[in-house]
C-alpha cells in the first residue's frame, strides 16, 4: 500500500453521507479528483431522495481538483471478503479456482466491533485456511466509520457502502478496481431498497483510476450456497463461512438466529443436507416461523429461499411460508429466541 494516496478521495466516500445528514456542505481539504467529486454529488441526488427526511442536498468542493494518471498498480483486483456466503462464493469462483490473482481487505469495524479483538483475530484464523490460497495480499484494516455513522442515525444497512468503498480508496494508488460481492440480485434490490450497496450506486463510488466492480449479480443467496458445495475447494470455503447475527457466537454459527435459520433453510433447498458448520445443526421447514418478515431484508432472502425451493421440488414443504408472505406483515417480537440464544456455549 502506498504510503499516502494522492488524492482524498477516500475521505470523500466516508464522510459525504454525514455531511448529507448533519445537512452541511462538505468540503475536502486536499486533492479530489475531478470524476469522484461529479460522482459524489450525484449520490448526494439519488440519496437525499431516497431518505429525505435523513440525507439532505448538500454542495461538495475541495482544496484542489486533479485528474490522476493510471499509473503502475498490482494489475488485479481488491476485492472485500467477510467471511460471508456473497464473499466466499466470489472469491472461491472467480479467484481461487482459477488462480486469477487478487488481494483482498478485511475491515475490522463493521461485523465485530472495533473494542472486540479477541473475535475479529479469531475470525481472522477461521478464514486464514481459505485466503492463504489466494495469489496476493491480504489487508486488514480497523476503522471506527460505522460508530461515527450511528452518531448521526446513519445504520450499517445505509453507511455500509460509503463504509466499504471509502476504505478501498485508501488503496487507489496501488489498484485499478476494488471488488465487491453482490448481496442480491438486481430485482430484489427493489424490495430492500434503499440498501447501501446497491446495483445502481455501486458503480458511482469511481474515480479516473479506480472503479467498483459488483461479482456474481446474477444468481441469488440461495443458488450460491448450493453452487459453492460444488465447486472445488468446498471444505475451505465451508469452514470459513461465517454469518451469524448473534455477536457473541461470531465468529461461528449459532444456527439459531435468523441468519442461521435462513442459511440452513438454503441448504436443504439446494442440497437437502445441513453442512456442519453450525451449532444448532437440526433444521425443519417450520423453524422459519422465527423470521420476522416485516424487515425488507429478511422478506427479501425468503423470496429466494421460497424460489430455490420451487426450483428443487421443495415447494410444498414451504406452502406455509408462501402463503404467510403474501400476507401484509406484522413486526415480530422474539423474547423466545432470546432466551434460546443465552442457552448456547460460547
Amino acid at each position: 500500500m502506498s504510503a499516502s494516496p494522492r488524492t482524498r478521495n477516500f475521505a470523500l466516500w466516508l464522510s459525504l453521507p454525514i455531511a448529507m445528514a448533519a445537512a452541511r456542505n462538505l468540503h475536502i481539504s486536499g486533492p479530489v479528483s475531478a470524476a469522484a467529486l461529479a460522482n459524489a454529488q450525484n449520490l448526494v441526488d439519488i440519496w437525499s431522495r431516497w431518505m429525505p427526511a435523513l440525507f439532505h442536498p448538500i454542495q461538495i468542493s475541495a482544496a484542489e481538483i486533479i485528474c490522476p494518471g493510471n499509473d503502475p498498480s498490482f494489475g488485479h483486483d481488491l476485492m472485500l471478503y467477510s467471511g460471508g456466503v456473497d464473499s466466499t462464493y466470489s472469491l472461491l469462483k472467480n479467484y481461487i479456482n482459477t488462480s486469477t490473482p487478487v488481494s483482498l481487505l478485511t475491515i475490522h469495524g463493521m461485523d465485530y466491533q472495533t473494542t472486540d479483538q479477541n473475535r475479529f483475530e479469531k475470525l481472522k484464523n477461521k478464514i486464514k485456511p481459505l485466503t492463504t490460497q489466494i495469489r496476493g495480499k491480504h489487508y486488514f484494516i480497523k476503522s471506527n466509520a460505522a460508530d461515527v455513522m450511528s452518531k448521526f442515525g446513519i445504520n450499517g444497512g445505509i453507511g455500509h457502502g460509503f463504509h466499504l468503498f471509502g476504505n478501498l480508496f485508501l488503496f487507489e494508488d496501488d489498484y485499478t478496481c476494488g471488488a465487491i460481492a453482490a448481496d442480491c440480485t438486481p430485482t430484489l434490490d427493489f424490495i430492500i431498497s434503499p440498501w447501501g450497496t446497491n446495483h445502481l450506486t455501486n458503480p458511482m463510488f469511481s474515480s479516473e483510476r479506480f472503479h467498483i466492480k459488483t461479482l456474481d449479480s446474477d444468481i441469488d443467496r440461495a443458488e450460491k450456497v448450493g453452487k459453492l458445495l460444488a465447486l472445488d475447494g468446498k471444505e475451505h470455503a465451508l469452514a470459513a463461512l461465517t454469518f451469524c447475527k448473534n455477536r457473541q457466537s461470531r465468529p461461528e454459527n449459532c444456527g439459531m438466529c435468523s441468519k442461521c435459520i435462513r442459511t440452513k433453510a438454503m441448504f436443504y433447498t439446494e442440497t437437502g443436507a445441513i453442512p456442519d458448520i453450525f451449532a444448532e445443526r437440526s433444521f425443519k421447514p417450520t423453524d422459519l416461523a422465527e423470521i420476522d418478515l416485516s424487515r425488507r431484508g429478511e422478506r427479501a432472502l425468503v423470496l429466494d429461499l421460497l424460489a430455490s425451493a420451487r426450483r428443487n421440488d421443495k415447494a410444498r414443504e414451504f406452502e406455509w411460508l408462501e402463503k404467510q408472505i403474501k400476507r401484509k406483515p406484522k413486526p415480530k417480537s422474539k423474547p423466545r429466541l432470546k432466551k434460546l440464544l443465552k442457552k448456547l456455549p460460547f
